[in-house]
């Protein structure tokens, strides 16, 4: 996945996220109303992916101070 970031401009990259794969996350919204802690954490793990895949940050630096 981070391979390939840069072969991909800023605006593409926001592009493939909000309208590929931020609709399948919000799209399952009622499913968060039952989950369990832990599959949350692992839906936040997925998005906080996505926000340094747009960001271009580092896999260890924290996405909300960049948002």
């Amino acid at each position: 996945f981070y391979n390939s970031i840069n072969c991909f401009e800023p605006i593409v990259r926001k592009r493939i996220v909000t309208q590929l794969l931020l609709p399948i996350i919000d799209y399952s919204d009622i499913l968060y109303q039952n989950s369990t802690v832990s599959s949350l954490r692992s839906l936040d793990v997925v998005y906080n992916s996505l926000c340094r895949f747009i960001l271009r940050c580092s896999f260890m630096s924290r996405s909300a101070p960049a948002l």
